[in-house]
């Protein structure tokens, strides 16, 4: 027998029990006269829990939709926030991102004494407005990525896992041309978050606080 067919039989059958029980109840109504007062407080008694029941069963409804609603939307909110956190280390490795001038000036500090550091990346990157544009565009994706984590966005321990040292170089590494950038225009907030998040990152976990991106 399929659930449909029992449904149905079900159905008609309490249908045939309700209109006896309905018929009988009249009957005794009409008949008897001393009865009827017992007759009119049983039906509302049972028309109150008949009530009762139904709203009981729609309340109970009614919270395993919400419940299942809740679930849904935080599922949905989970794997949005992995899909973000997935898109900053997809677009960090993707070929078309520039770094190759950035990279070359990491490299060229290996020969500088540590005393003359700050003064050549300073004066590398103000004098070549192809690595300007290259150091801009890396630190605003780092404080972009700082400010989602800072708002709970994505996930931190992901992408503390992919790029924490990757931060940590290129942030250390133009800390002194951000410095010289924060002076130039009287303005503390510039690259904030991500250079937070760098002192986080090494130091302990923690979040970014709002800052200012560059532009170009």
């Amino acid at each position: 027998m399929t659930t449909f067919d029992f449904r149905v039989k079900f159905t008609i059958g309490t249908g045939i029990v309700l209109t006896v029980a309905g018929v009988a109840v009249v009957f005794t109504y009409i008949k008897y006269d001393n009865l009827r007062k017992v007759l009119e407080f049983s039906t509302t008694v049972a028309a109150t829990v008949a009530g009762l029941t139904g709203a009981s069963y729609a309340a109970q409804s009614l919270t395993r939709d919400t419940e299942e609603t809740v679930q849904s939307l935080i599922r949905n909110a989970e794997e949005t926030k992995i899909n973000r956190t997935l898109s900053f280390i997809s677009r960090w490795n993707d070929s078309s991102f520039d770094k190759k001038l950035a990279v070359q000036l990491i490299r060229n500090l290996r020969d500088k004494p540590p005393s003359n550091v700050k003064t050549f990346v300073i004066s590398e990157i103000d004098q070549n407005n192809d690595l300007k544009s290259e150091v801009t565009n890396i630190l605003n994706f780092f404080e972009e990525m700082a400010l989602s984590i800072n708002n709970n966005f994505v996930d931190e321990d992901i992408l503390l896992s992919f790029l924490r040292g990757i931060v940590l170089m290129y942030v250390e590494t133009f800390s002194y041309w951000i410095d010289h950038r924060r002076d130039l225009v009287k303005n503390e907030k510039i690259f904030q978050s991500v250079t937070e998040l760098c002192e986080q990152w090494k130091n302990g976990h923690g979040k970014a606080k709002s800052s200012t991106l560059v532009p170009l």
